[in-house]
């Protein structure tokens, strides 16, 4: 899987930049993740065909007037005159499945076959053919930070789903979310390392979620399941829920502590 953020500030390009390539030896040779510092149509235009979805954050209500959404919107219009159909139309598609209101948090995949004035358009020509909306957000508005984990975990189990071997992320939360750019790069890039490296089991992967967004993990309150997490973590690691002062602060919890705090994650330059 190749996961392009598409993104065009310079402070959030750069913080990307930081977070891939810490994370980048502990992933599998078949995942590339990579940033594209120019506006989403200059990249379509640019890049070689392959089959792709864009992930994009939109809202509850599938309006995409603005920011990225907008810039998906142009990309998937066969023209400019056909966007506000083309608009209604996935605006139907989603909310029709989720009762008028889409989660936020919450993927929905829209096969771009079934939406009218898109075949024409520059992003189905370079191989786009879904697109998973991912609302941050009811409406534009501050979120809470860890709405971008948990956005990016969706998304992921939604590309599963398709049959893409590419992926155009945004940047969730860091427009109107108010996400410090840091805080939304270290949350997307850490999700999708804790998604595609490899674990010895599913509950490894949970102690390392657990333990990435800091969780006091020992108020599940039973013994033996404190056990069977902590089961996954060095003595560092089982010592982290115990930190306090300045480095206590740092949220998530960062990367190199992460590798530290587990006993089973390798890197591929060991």
């Amino acid at each position: 899987m190749k996961v392009y953020f598409v993104n065009s500030t310079p402070l959030l390009v750069e913080c990307l930049q930081k977070a891939i390539a810490e994370v980048s030896p502990f992933l599998p040779p078949s995942v590339n993740l990579s940033v594209v510092p120019k506006p989403l149509q200059s990249f379509l235009s640019a890049k070689e065909k392959e089959p792709m979805a864009i992930v994009t954050p939109a809202n509850s209500f599938s309006f995409m007037g603005g920011g990225f959404d907008k810039a998906v919107l142009s990309g998937i219009s066969s023209s400019p005159h056909k966007e506000r159909e083309v608009e209604s139309a996935i605006q139907n598609n989603t909310l029709s499945l989720h009762h008028g209101f889409l989660t936020p948090g919450q993927a929905h995949t829209v096969n771009l076959a079934d939406i009218p004035h898109t075949n024409d358009s520059l992003a189905v020509k370079q191989g786009v053919t879904s697109l998973i909306q991912v609302p941050t957000m009811e409406i534009p508005e501050v979120i809470l930070f860890d709405r971008v984990f948990y956005s990016t975990w969706a998304a992921l189990g939604a590309l599963t789903a398709t049959d893409v071997e590419a992926a155009i992320f945004p940047g969730f939360g860091a427009g109107f979310g108010g996400v410090p750019p840091g805080t939304c790069a270290r949350l997307m890039v850490g999700a999708i390392a804790l998604w595609y490296m490899p674990a010895p089991s599913p509950l490894a992967r949970s102690a390392a979620v657990l333990l990435y967004l800091r969780r006091k993990y020992v108020k599940l309150g039973k013994a033996s399941d404190i056990v069977a997490l902590e089961a996954y973590y060095t003595p560092f690691g089982k010592e982290l829920k115990n930190e306090k002062g300045k480095e206590s602060q740092h949220w998530p919890l960062p990367w190199h502590k992460l590798v530290k705090g587990l006993n089973w994650i390798e890197s591929r330059n060991d």
